[in-house]
């Protein structure tokens, strides 16, 4: 029912047998996922958590021991005082307990214990004010037509949480930010384009906006792909790397990849550092790169977990920001006439969301075939949608991992894919 490594199973099994597992994000979805349901019915009694636990997950407990400091940038530091509350509030099940329990554990003194409980949680900091969240809105209210000029913009700004924040706390007016320098830089990148005070999108803004990538991620891309014939994957895997929409993951062990990094660069495997971006980040990207590059060749999940020295989480998380990211890079790459890599960044979008080759991409598209068993039916002749639909239901039946419950469906799958 859970799809987990078999390396986290072997982890987590030892202490789930005693009741007790351990929960973050570095966790495939699967293996939390059995975690939260085998806790909430009680079969796991103890659960020891990251804070990515307290936020957003049903998962109430009688009592909550909450540690206050936290390792963060190299330092421990003081959780805030909202993070407290948030973790406190899973004390105490609906239905089940009158009360629940929050012990904190490791305060230095009663009075900062009471600090937490009795204090008030921190005001609430708009995440609209960074250079990056500003691109994305500005574009998105004029790609969708919400703002239609000038005026219009100042005064939505004017309304927002950010426009307050910084303007009591740096007398800073967030509206005149947006225009002198937000506006000017998207006219550069041509994604939108002035009438006067009218503001209106090109192809480029509204292909960009729908597909809700920073604007900068997709000049990375242009600027890269244009005058350039038809890459490796490990190439467009690095620079989608390598842009600011990629998700932060915890990467090890990258800075002893700089003479090999350097070396493909100048082989004309992967892009060099672009600007903006900093050598240690290039590296990252460059062993990202690496890392989905065995993916979509079908390395085993666990060796790749295993050599690049990631968590099961990490590696399902760089494999959903890539899948999405590739496919982005196609669309943006057929709106601006770059009509050869938006072809192979489509193919190498479903490579990466699926871990296979390319000739296993017909094959995974059907419901129940993954990319073990599309490699089985592959290796026995059955290569196409058109083969499931021609060899019958016995020879795939046949097929290790299948079975003839299995065959009826994938037989049922590609009638209705052959029919689309």
């Amino acid at each position: 029912k859970y799809e987990a490594l078999r390396s986290e199973i072997k982890d987590l099994d030892k202490l789930v047998m005693h009741g007790v597992a351990y929960h973050h994000a570095g966790l495939s979805h699967g293996a939390r996922l059995a975690i939260e349901n085998s806790f909430r019915s009680g079969l796991i009694r103890f659960v020891v958590a990251t804070p990515t636990l307290a936020a957003g997950i049903n998962m109430p407990a009688r009592r909550v021991i909450i540690y206050t400091r936290r390792f963060e940038g190299g330092y421990m530091k003081p959780i805030s005082i909202a993070e407290y509350k948030q973790m406190a509030g899973r004390a105490g099940r609906p239905q089940y307990d009158v009360v629940g329990e929050a012990i904190i554990a490791d305060v230095k003194d009663e009075g900062e214990g009471w600090r937490y409980i009795n204090g008030r949680p921190e005001p609430v900091k708009s995440a609209l004010i960074s250079e990056r969240a500003l691109r994305i809105h500005t574009l998105s209210l004029i790609a969708s037509g919400y703002v239609e000029g000038i005026d219009e913009l100042r005064n939505l700004l004017r309304k927002t949480l950010a426009y307050k924040n910084l303007l009591e706390s740096r007398g800073v007016d967030i509206t005149n930010y947006v225009i002198k320098n937000i506006l000017p830089r998207l006219m550069e990148m041509d994604m939108i384009r002035a009438d006067g005070k009218y503001l209106y999108p090109t192809r480029l803004g509204l292909t960009v906006s729908r597909l809700y990538v920073d604007p900068l991620t997709a000049i990375m891309i242009i600027d890269e792909l244009e005058g350039i014939g038809k890459p490796s994957p490990l190439y467009y895997l690095t620079l989608i790397a390598m842009t600011p929409d990629f998700t932060r993951v915890r990467i090890v062990g990258y800075k002893g990849l700089q003479r090999e990094a350097y070396s493909a660069y100048e082989s004309g495997l992967i892009p060099g550092p672009i600007r903006g971006v900093s050598l240690y980040d290039w590296l990252k990207a460059y062993k990202i790169g690496l890392i989905l590059n065995q993916w979509i060749n079908e390395v085993d999940e666990d060796y790749i977990i295993t050599t690049f020295k990631i968590g099961a989480g990490d590696l399902n998380l760089i494999i959903e920001t890539a899948s999405w990211l590739t496919y982005a890079a196609s669309k943006i790459c057929e709106s601006v006439g770059l009509k050869n890599h938006a072809n192979e960044l489509n193919k190498l979008s479903l490579r990466v969301r699926y871990g296979v080759k390319e000739e296993l991409i017909d094959l995974v598209r059907i419901k129940g075939i993954g990319r073990v068993r599309a490699r089985l039916m592959y290796m026995h002749g059955i290569r196409t949608i058109d083969d499931i639909l021609n060899v019958g239901i016995e020879r795939i039946a046949k097929i290790p991992m299948i079975g003839e419950v299995l065959a009826k469906s994938i037989i049922n799958e590609a009638k209705k894919l052959k029919n689309k």
